[in-house]
C-alpha cells in the first residue's frame, strides 16, 4: 500500500520503522510501518516519492517522529566474489533523532 507522509501525520502521527532503501543512480525510496501496517512512501497515489539523499528523506519527514530507521543496500560485490550463499542487502542502522 502507498501513503503520503502527511497521512501518515494524519492517521497515524509516527512510524513505528522506517526503511530508506538505496537503489541505483543515487536515488532512495523509503517503506514505512506503522502500527504493524507497510506503507511506500508516495506523493500522490501511485507515484512512488524517491529521494536524493537520506537527509532528503529525514527533510520530506521533518517533524513526524520516527523510532527505528535502517537504510538498505543491495551488494553487487558478493556475485564478483563469487559467494554461493548471499547474505542478502546490507542493513545499516540511523540515527533518525537529533
Amino acid at each position: 500500500m502507498q501513503i503520503t507522509p502527511s497521512e501518515i501525520r494524519q492517521r497515524f502521527g509516527h512510524i513505528n520503522t522506517l526503511e530508506i532503501h538505496s537503489l541505483e543512480m543515487n536515488r532512495y525510496v523509503a517503506r514505512a510501518n506503522c502500527d504493524g501496517n507497510d506503507f511506500e512512501l508516495c506523493r500522490q497515489l501511485d507515484r512512488n516519492l524517491s529521494f536524493d539523499s537520506v537527509e532528503d528523506v529525514r527533510m520530506n519527514l521533518e517533524g513526524l517522529p520516527v523510532d527505528n530507521a535502517v537504510l538498505i543496500q543491495q551488494c553487487a560485490y558478493e556475485e564478483m566474489i563469487g559467494q554461493e550463499d548471499s547474505p542478502g542487502p546490507m542493513r545499516m542502522p540511523l540515527v533518525w533523532k537529533l
